[in-house]
């Protein structure tokens, strides 16, 4: 789960601000060739309120008026203030994090032996270069893809490989993956959530097991650490994390 950063919206202000246009753009006033009184009958001179149009009150009195200028100085303030703190006008909502360690498989491809890497921030799969080399298997074109790796740098992909990857409950059960040729991953097979969705894999934080078709693999025991609030079960679906209420099949 990651932290949220939404910009703050000051809508209380809407209203005033509105106001503050209007006052500020009088000519709608000319353009209806409105003329305000200046004195009462009795020659004293009358107030007039360009915000609400009453002879109640003074526009240097209006309240409004009032709220709408300590409205604009705090927002000055507040805009000079973000030129050196230019985040100190956002709210942050942290939310409970799940703190999880790679998800490794042991399984083989192409009958070579190779650790796995289920990677829930991949939609794709992807093959190593390397591996491509130890497995001696052919590589096609593609289509260019850009993808964005999680140190925030910029691979153009447009290779790919199809694999088979093994995963052994009383025997071993064939996986048919494509895979995109990442020539220079530190990762020899990544497996991304589209493998993962369109074969039903279930991620159990709980029991620490990923689930294939009804039998289980053991994930590394510190996968995920849990509080008391978080789910009990979480299933990779559409490229990110939700509940469900998947049930282990009896022992």
């Amino acid at each position: 789960m990651t932290t949220d950063i939404i910009p703050l919206k000051n809508r209380a202000l809407i209203n005033l601000l509105t106001i503050d246009f209007i006052t500020n753009n009088r000519s709608e006033k000319n353009r209806f060739n409105y003329q305000q009184p200046t004195h009462h009958k009795d020659g004293t001179p009358s107030k007039y309120c360009d915000i609400h149009r009453f002879t109640t009150h003074d526009t240097s009195e209006c309240r409004a008026r009032q709220r709408v200028d300590q409205s604009t100085d705090c927002n000055q303030r507040t805009k000079d203030h973000n030129k050196t703190h230019p985040k100190s006008n956002l709210y942050v909502f942290n939310q409970q994090s799940v703190l999880i360690d790679p998800i490794i498989l042991n399984g083989p491809v192409n009958q070579q032996p190779v650790k796995v890497l289920l990677d829930t921030g991949s939609e794709l799969s992807y093959i190593s270069q390397d591996m491509i080399d130890i497995l001696q298997i052919p590589i096609y074109d593609s289509a260019p893809r850009t993808i964005e790796t999680a140190v925030k740098r910029t691979v153009t992909i447009n290779q790919y490989s199809d694999i088979i990857l093994s995963i052994k409950d009383n025997q071993y059960i064939d996986y048919k993956i494509r895979a995109y040729v990442f020539k220079n991953s530190g990762v020899k097979t990544i497996l991304g959530t589209h493998f993962m969705c369109t074969n039903g894999i279930i991620l159990d934080f709980k029991n620490h097991v990923v689930v294939f078709d009804n039998f289980e693999v053991d994930m590394p025991r510190n996968s995920a650490t849990l509080t008391h609030d978080d789910p009990d079960i979480l299933i990779i679906q559409k490229s990110k994390i939700y509940l469900t209420d998947y049930q282990r099949p009896p022992a």
